[in-house]
C-alpha cells in the first residue's frame, strides 16, 4: 500500500478468551441461636422486690408466697418473641397457667444476647398443707423463627401445719374448771 500515501498496514490477529469460572465451597453460615436459661424462686409475701427468694421455701398453709423469674439470653443469637408461662403448680391443668410480665425485653418482646428479662407473680395463697412444686417455661424462636428454644426451671413450696398456741391464761381456765366440777 504505497509509502507516503498515508497508509499504514497492520498485520495483527484477534485471539478469544475463554471465560473462566470460579467455583467455591462457601455456604453461608447459619444464623447464631438463642439459648435461654429460667431461674424461677419464691419469696414471703412480705418480700415485694424478690432480694430475699430461694429454690425451696416451708411456709405455714395458709400463708402467700411470691414467685420471681429470671430469663436470660445466653446464646449468640437474639431471642424472637419471648414469653414466659407458669403453670400455676398445677402441671396437669393448663386452665389455670399465667402469662408472666416481664422487664427487660426489647421493644419487639425479644431478648438480645446476653439479656435479661425478670418478672414477679402476684401474691398466691398456700391454702393447704403439702408441698406444690411450681414450673415456669420461657420460649422464643431464634431470627426468624428459624429455631424454637425452651427453658423451664421449678420453685417448691412446702406447707405446714402451725400447731395453735394456747393463751396464758388457758392452764388457769382449766384448773378453774377442775375446782369446779
Amino acid at each position: 500500500y504505497g509509502a507516503g500515501l498515508g497508509f499504514v498496514k497492520n498485520n495483527g490477529s484477534i485471539q478469544k478468551i475463554n471465560a473462566v469460572s470460579f467455583c467455591s465451597d462457601f455456604t453461608e453460615p447459619a444464623p447464631a441461636e438463642p439459648r435461654l436459661i429460667v431461674t424461677k424462686t419464691v419469696t414471703t409475701a412480705d418480700d415485694d422486690t424478690c432480694s430475699t427468694d430461694v429454690n425451696e421455701l416451708e411456709v405455714a398453709a395458709g400463708d402467700d408466697v411470691r414467685y420471681c423469674y429470671t430469663v436470660e439470653n445466653v446464646g449468640a443469637g437474639p431471642a424472637e418473641g419471648v414469653i414466659l408461662e407458669d403453670d400455676a403448680g398445677t402441671p396437669a391443668d393448663t386452665g389455670d397457667d399465667f402469662t408472666v410480665m416481664l422487664t427487660g425485653l426489647n421493644g419487639l418482646g425479644g431478648l438480645d444476647s446476653g439479656g435479661t428479662a425478670t418478672g414477679m407473680s402476684a401474691l398466691v395463697a398456700i391454702a393447704e398443707a403439702g408441698t406444690v412444686i411450681n414450673t415456669a417455661t420461657a420460649t422464643a424462636t431464634g431470627i426468624g423463627g428459624t429455631v424454637t428454644v425452651t427453658a423451664t426451671d421449678t420453685a417448691t413450696v412446702t406447707a405446714v401445719m402451725v400447731a395453735e398456741t394456747c393463751p396464758d391464761n388457758f392452764q388457769d381456765a382449766v384448773n378453774q374448771l377442775s375446782l369446779t366440777t
